[in-house]
């Protein structure tokens, strides 16, 4: 899996499980939310809220490719760490004058969300053929370098690993 990839479903990993419809109704709250205009707190808190509502499609697409990987797919834990990585990211977007880049991901979020329910064929193993999911999460420049100097991909990628899912995948790969 290219590394663009990767990095773009981690920035929308992890959280806990919504049906659909209070995916749908969640996400445009969050959608409409200014970030230029929020406090670092409301930042912190409008993240803690998107990972919660992208987890369950985004964990669909491990899902999908073999139930029993849907089977270990735990709930997420907000953590300090979590608080700590958030906070850097705002302070990183504040002093480049770039918090908006938030708004930009919040859609994009939405958009891969809605693109995953509307997919059903979509799985992980898939990815690489569903470039508009991956245009939809393409952070920018900015945003990816100050959630990457932040740690905000290697938490993503520990929660995977603590989870269990990242070693099942593996074996299920390997297989």
């Amino acid at each position: 899996m290219p590394i663009r990839y990767a990095v773009a479903l981690s920035l929308l990993l992890p959280a806990t499980s919504f049906a659909q419809s209070d995916v749908t109704s969640e996400l445009a709250e969050l959608v409409a939310i200014d970030f230029t205009q929020v406090s670092k707190a409301e930042f912190i808190d409008k993240h803690e809220e998107a990972l919660s509502i992208g987890w369950e499609p985004s964990m669909q697409l491990y899902a999908r490719v073999d139930p029993s990987l849907a089977e270990i797919v735990p709930p997420f834990t907000w953590t300090d760490d979590y608080v700590e990585t958030y906070g850097c990211l705002y302070d990183r977007l504040k002093e480049q004058d770039a918090l908006g880049e938030a708004n930009a991901m919040f859609s994009g979020l939405q958009a891969s969300i809605e693109y995953i329910y509307a997919h059903p064929d979509f799985s992980i193993l898939t990815l690489a053929e569903h470039e508009p999911f991956i245009d939809m999460l393409q952070p920018s420049d900015l945003y990816l370098e100050a959630s990457m100097s932040c740690g905000l991909g290697a938490l993503n990628a520990q929660a995977m690993k603590d989870s269990g899912l990242y070693d099942a995948f593996t074996a299920f790969m390997s297989q």
